[in-house]
């Protein structure tokens, strides 16, 4: 798979954008997690990763933090016990202890795993696109409802693409019988779309494809 452009952005990626979101809590990297995500990148997941690191997107995590992550409770008890620690607590207490009384040891058990996870910066953009992201489905949900009541089935649907297109890294596409069947549905049942049942809209969005999310509630 080829290298993208270096003047790439990669923060305008919506597939970037998701890998980045795996990190907000730290994680090791193991790239074999990450090759389902190598089509919608068009690059290795590797490289994406490894310019994340080099432009500081991606940062390591501490010796703390790695212990966190890669050491169970059970784990880190029995590792205590060896050095004569005391095992109660919280796995937060454990982590405290084995720090403050055999820092070495602890450092050299996570020396070799790479840990990383979303620096700062990277944390408070990925939060306001996902109040976008959120904002940009109640948009959504509301002008479908519309154009479902008003039986627009087409324009019902392309509220949907328009929304994947700009939030989603995995866009449906549009296909006519979707919208024949919507167009039949409402037309074949005289009710205003806010009164039918909940189990007629999961139906509704079931036999038409489209996301149920769009259908969870009625805006006023």
């Amino acid at each position: 798979m080829a290298k993208l452009p270096g003047t790439f952005d990669r923060r305008k990626s919506l597939p970037h954008i998701q890998l980045l979101s795996h990190f907000l809590k730290p994680r090791e990297i193991v790239l074999s997690k990450w090759s389902y995500f190598g089509p919608f990148l068009k690059e290795e997941p590797s490289f994406a990763i490894e310019h994340f690191i080099r432009d500081g997107s991606l940062v390591p995590c501490n010796a703390e933090e790695k212990l966190d992550r890669l050491f169970s409770v059970p784990q880190l008890k029995a590792i205590a016990k060896e050095e004569g620690i005391n095992v109660s607590g919280t796995k937060a207490d454990l982590i405290a202890r084995l720090m403050a009384a055999v820092p070495e040891k602890a450092e050299r058990l996570v020396a070799s795993r790479q840990v990383v996870k979303c620096s700062g910066e990277v944390v408070d953009f990925i939060t306001q696109h996902e109040q976008k992201k959120r904002e940009g489905l109640e948009l959504a949900k509301s002008k479908a409802f519309d154009a479902l009541k008003r039986t627009q089935a087409k324009e019902a649907y392309k509220c949907r693409l328009e929304y994947e297109k700009k939030y989603s890294y995995q866009e449906g596409e549009a296909r006519t019988y979707i919208v024949e069947e919507l167009n039949f549905i409402l037309t074949s049942a005289p009710k205003v779309l806010g009164q039918i049942s909940q189990s007629d809209l999961r139906d509704l969005s079931v036999r038409t494809h489209l996301n149920p999310r769009f259908f969870e509630h009625t805006p006023s």
